[in-house]
């Protein structure tokens, strides 16, 4: 998320240029908080349902892992395309047991 994006949500949210302006840095870290609070929550569900009953072969498994490491680089930074790469790869099944079930 881009600052041009979090002046244009909190525009969108009634946030008065007056409002805004005084307390940039604040809304800023505040919407960053938000945005990691939500990929968490997202992580969480990605490696629940890789363990429950929806998840009903190994590749499926894995597949909920996967979604969980791409969602935890976009919050650390590492670019997501590398963990498509990787799950890309990833059609080796001894590769894939070895690198997720294994840990």
């Amino acid at each position: 998320m881009t600052r041009d994006d979090i002046i244009r949500m909190a525009r969108e949210a009634g946030v008065s240029e007056s409002e805004l302006f005084p307390r940039e840095q604040a809304i800023e870290r505040f919407a960053a908080l938000v945005a990691t609070a939500e990929r968490q929550a997202c992580r969480k569900i990605c490696v629940e349902v890789a363990y429950s009953n929806l998840a009903m072969t190994e590749r499926e498994i894995i597949l909920g892992l996967v979604c969980a490491d791409a969602i935890e680089a976009s919050v650390l930074g590492i670019p997501v395309d590398e963990i498509i790469a990787k799950a890309m790869y990833l059609e080796s099944d001894e590769f894939l047991r070895q690198s997720y079930i294994n840990e």
